[in-house]
């Protein structure tokens, strides 16, 4: 049977594991959205779509984990702010959608379409740094630095 250090361990694997998945595809997917951006035979909001689309569901495991492993176990602190910062990136998201649903925009300005990529890039930094940090320094350090 494995022990609750090891179980706890495991927990945090799977959170930082998502947040680093999830700093990679925004990564990618801000990239391409900034390629879409300037592109002058595309429409700049299929390149904003494809970057929200691609972060949802890596965003909301995420945040999932993040807040089971939260409620569970509150002492750590970069998970609590994992999940904060996935909290706002869902909300930036869900903001945007809301916005163009009932605004009727059809033509945005640059800013417009600026914000939600600005604010997905720093979250996907952000979570990408969270997980390195987990699996290059604090994983090793687990079992007498965070309560299981």
């Amino acid at each position: 049977m494995a022990s609750q250090t090891s179980i706890g361990r495991f927990s945090l694997d799977v959170v930082f594991a998502l947040f680093l998945i999830n700093g990679v595809v925004i990564g990618a997917t801000v990239l391409a959205a900034i390629a879409a951006l300037g592109s002058s035979d595309r429409d700049p909001w299929l390149g904003v779509f494809a970057l929200g689309m691609s972060t949802f569901l890596p965003s909301i495991l995420a945040w999932i984990a993040s807040g089971v492993r939260s409620f569970m176990r509150p002492r750590d602190a970069e998970v609590r702010l994992g999940a904060m910062l996935a909290t706002a990136h869902l909300l930036v998201w869900a903001l945007l959608v809301a916005l163009g649903s009932y605004s009727g925009i059809s033509n945005p300005s640059g800013w417009v379409l600026a914000i939600p990529m600005l604010a997905t890039a720093v979250y996907g930094v952000a979570a990408t740094a969270l997980a390195v940090r987990w699996f290059l320094y604090r994983r090793r350090r687990f079992p007498g630095q965070v309560a299981a």
